[in-house]
């Protein structure tokens, strides 16, 4: 008895049926994670989290703060002007 070689190839057809249903599935996901997009996000809904001055003009480039095991901690804008020491 013999086994036929042809039965042991993959079949392209078959390879080109699982990456275009693979791309559908992705594609799905992606369209349903669009269109829930602003329900999978958790905002908090307490009284006033939208008060207060969100433009505050007098804002510093550049922060430096001190933990307390010593570490130092900066923090700047990445718009800072040319020249402006960093640390």
């Amino acid at each position: 008895m013999e086994v036929s070689n042809a039965s042991r190839k993959p079949s392209h057809r078959g390879l080109l049926s699982y990456y275009l249903t693979t791309l559908v599935a992705y594609l799905m996901v992606l369209l349903l994670v669009r269109m829930f997009e602003s329900h999978l996000i958790f905002f908090a809904n307490y009284p006033g989290r939208l008060e207060g001055d969100w433009h505050p003009g007098a804002l510093k480039s550049f922060a430096c703060f001190g933990a307390p095991n010593g570490a130092a901690i900066a923090s700047f804008d990445k718009r800072l002007a040319p020249g402006h020491p960093r640390f």
